[in-house]
């Protein structure tokens, strides 16, 4: 074994220029071959569909990911085209994040990059974390040349990169803070605030987008939070993850090499920043909320740059990382030809279902319903991939057991209203007019609704984003319903629906009431409508959350309002 490694060495050492092209060449397609045979996960149908409704925004993340997609899937009409620029930029990744290092070993640098898991995943999987990996290894890249050099078309080009990174995922803030935090002399720089003002005015199209509604992505990523209280198991748990997306077998180890490394530049300074700042950042936040192992993937480009410094300089540390690398590429070759084929179920569609069978699953259902508009309850990533694999109209609906998310904002509802639909609840309901029929995944129950009608748009505020009540007093709350449709809506169109405003309570993420409050039937709303109900607050004292929502008939409670804080003392 230590005879063919010096063969390799000695082999490389004689073609490097050679061998780094096999290497970037192999790696690209390898992950051309995964795109092509793996099916989509959850959120890439959903990015499919921002694609395929071009904005500068989304409810969820900035446009960087939609226009990837939309510019890959005009040339192939199927999964490799929904991640082809993804694959295409997880391969300069490797280049320009290798450039950042201070050692020319470029196959020591690949054998780490192939062993951390995220780097494994977004080298194909098309979510907004890919883009933000590229953007942020061309930031350091830039921001090292503009250090060192101080040109004016560096400067130039950071400021537009800034802006990718804002693009690609807010996270690119972060970066951002932690960069300026390393090196506040930066603010003495005349060039600095040139670079600020060229990404905030290529990134303004979204600003705007934001203020003109209402800041979805704010009040989802800021506003929404856990009613739950601090659980340490949280905490543990996100240092875990972070072990495993850094590597199975050389997690620790790469760890171990950011920490130690001594940084000898301001670029390297900035990557320290980074790197510990992400982990402080998002640990912190588990004080709060569960935090996503994923929030940090970012935080990887100065980790493979600090551990790649620090292992290449160490003989002792090369050796371990080589042997644990080698496992870990085992391990990732059986999971990638798994994830596509699909040849041991117990760890593919068994355990990871996400990825497989849904082309199926989607081909089932249309052939039940034909091309009726499909409307499933509470379900983006369904709605998403029966539109992917179908090409027919599908909508989420969303009620208040769930969230809000960009079907909301979307006209799909609007085209929707008093057509003729099919209905997938995602709970189970009876009913002579219920079918029931089984598909590969599931069994699927469907309701035909011949005059559908929704009121996913209207939106329903209170003078107040919290009130103190005493328990059992019934109280007057004022109410504004505001219109969002562009035209009058009437209630009670579908005389078989009835139109409700209902109050519904919850505890600790529980819901634990609801209460028809105003019978809607034969009202019309205009641009907007002010009144006022009563309400009974909850019999035991504590802290509770109201939302104000609009009932179509049986169908569940909608999401007008935000969540009311209700402190019953």
């Amino acid at each position: 074994m230590k005879t063919i490694l010096i063969a390799i060495r000695d082999y490389y050492r004689n073609h490097t220029t050679l061998c780094n092209l096999f290497l970037l060449v192999g790696w690209l397609i390898i992950n051309l071959i995964q795109a092509a045979f793996t099916g989509l996960a959850h959120d890439e149908a959903y990015y499919w569909m921002y694609s395929k409704n071009p904005d500068y925004g989304y409810f969820d993340h900035p446009p960087a990911i939609a226009l990837l997609i939309k510019t890959g899937y005009a040339i192939f009409h199927n999964e490799l085209g929904t991640r082809l620029l993804i694959v295409l930029m997880g391969t300069l990744f490797l280049w320009f994040t290798f450039l950042l290092t201070n050692c020319r070993n470029f196959l020591l640098f690949f054998i780490l990059a192939s062993s951390i898991s995220c780097l494994e995943v977004y080298g194909f999987i098309a979510v907004p974390d890919a883009p933000l990996l590229f953007f942020t290894s061309t930031f350091f890249l830039l921001y090292k040349r503009w250090s060192e050099n101080n040109r004016l078309v560096d400067a130039l080009l950071l400021g537009l990169n800034i802006a990718a990174l804002l693009y690609c995922k807010y996270h690119g803030l972060l970066i951002i803070f932690f960069t300026l935090i390393s090196n506040l002399s930066l603010l003495k720089k005349k060039q600095f605030y040139l670079i600020v003002t060229i990404s905030v005015v290529a990134y303004l199209p979204h600003i705007i987008w934001q203020i003109n509604n209402d800041y979805p992505s704010y009040q989802y990523h800021v506003l929404t939070k856990s009613q739950d209280p601090y659980k340490p198991f949280d905490s543990l748990i996100f240092v875990l993850g972070q072990l495993m997306i850094a590597g199975p077998f050389t997690g620790i180890l790469l760890f171990f090499s950011a920490f130690r490394y001594r940084v000898q530049s301001s670029t390297e300074k900035a990557l320290r920043y980074t790197f510990i700042g992400f982990m402080v950042f998002f640990l912190l936040s588990t004080l709060n909320a569960p935090v996503e192992a994923n929030w940090t993937v970012a935080a990887f480009v100065p980790i493979l740059v600090l551990s790649y410094n620090y292992i290449a300089s160490t003989i002792r540390l090369k050796k371990w990382l080589i042997g644990l690398s080698m496992i870990s590429c085992i391990l990732f070759l059986f999971i990638r030809i798994n994830l596509a084929f699909d040849i041991v179920p117990a760890v593919g569609s068994k355990l990871i279902p996400e990825f497989y069978g849904w082309k199926t699953w989607a081909e089932q259902i249309e052939e039940k319903v034909g091309d009726t508009p499909v409307v499933f309850a509470n379900s983006y990533q369904k709605a998403s991939r029966y539109s992917f694999y179908t090409g027919n109209v599908s909508l989420s609906l969303n009620n208040i057991q769930y969230r809000r998310n960009q079907f909301d904002i979307w006209n799909i509802e609007d085209r929707l209203q008093g057509k003729r639909v099919v209905y997938i609840p995602n709970w189970k309901i009876e009913g002579d007019n219920v079918h029931t029929f089984q598909t590969n995944k599931e069994e699927i129950q469907y309701v035909t609704i011949d005059n559908f009608r929704s009121y996913a748009k209207i939106n329903i505020t209170t003078p107040q984003p919290r009130y103190i009540f005493k328990a059992g007093d019934i109280i007057q709350i004022p109410l504004k319903l505001k219109n969002n449709y562009g035209k009058p809506i009437h209630f009670g169109e579908n005389p078989d629906y009835m139109d409700w405003l209902e109050f519904c309570v919850f505890h600790e993420e529980e819901q634990i009431g609801e209460e028809k409050i105003l019978l809607l039937n034969g009202m019309t709303l205009f641009d907007s409508l002010e009144t006022s109900t009563s309400f009974s607050a909850p019999y035991q004292k504590g802290v509770y959350y109201l939302r104000i929502s609009i009932r179509h008939g049986w169908l569940p409670p909608g999401i007008n309002s935000r969540l009311i804080r209700i402190i019953v003392e």
